[in-house]
């Protein structure tokens, strides 16, 4: 059987009028990077929205204080993602959900969007032209889902950050497994 985060596959759903755009999916930068990281996912058209799945796994990564990004040790930009208006439209919602509750790093972690793509682990993401995208405000739970609204908030061209946050456990991930989908109009 295929491990559904090594494999996601659009093309079963062609001539139904959902397609990957553009042939293109998600790019992570060289320090979202561990010793069993994943990043798989893409995006599908339904006439002019626009749907982004993405499949995490931050087995391998890193935490540190609450405010600093989150990935590989000692590594720099740190994102898992960028947004493209043309690939993922204009997203005005973002769902977040835990497959696998996180262990061994910080199990509070929010996602901040960045002009910069140099963002480092162990840096604070404040140090970046940054901007919440969801804050969990608690430790995520396996199952746990959550919601954020995101009209008026431009992620245009802008990069994908995990933070650390509350307790800022200092240590490497050993278990953690997230859906993030984000649901957005295409021009």
């Amino acid at each position: 059987m295929t491990n559904m985060l090594q494999q996601t596959n659009f093309d079963n759903f062609k001539g139904y009028g959902i397609d990957q755009l553009n042939g293109k999916e998600f790019t992570q930068g060289a320090g979202f990077t561990g010793t069993g990281t994943i990043v798989v996912g893409g995006a599908q058209r339904f006439g002019d929205m626009a749907i982004t799945d993405l499949y995490l796994d931050l087995t391998g990564l890193n935490s540190s204080a609450a405010g600093d990004i989150i990935g590989g040790d000692g590594l720099s930009s740190c994102y898992f993602g960028q947004i493209k208006d043309e690939i993922n439209g204009i997203p005005d919602t973002v769902r977040v959900e835990c497959l696998e509750a996180p262990a061994g790093g910080e199990p509070d972690i929010d996602i901040y969007a960045a002009v910069e793509s140099t963002g480092a682990e162990d840096a604070a993401v404040s140090a970046l032209t940054e901007t919440a995208v969801i804050e969990a405000a608690a430790d995520w739970t396996l199952g746990a889902v959550k919601y954020a609204n995101l009209n008026g908030v431009d992620l245009t061209d802008l990069y994908l950050y995990l933070v650390g946050s509350g307790g800022g456990t200092d240590a490497t991930y050993t278990a953690g497994k997230f859906r993030v989908t984000f649901f957005g109009t295409l021009s």
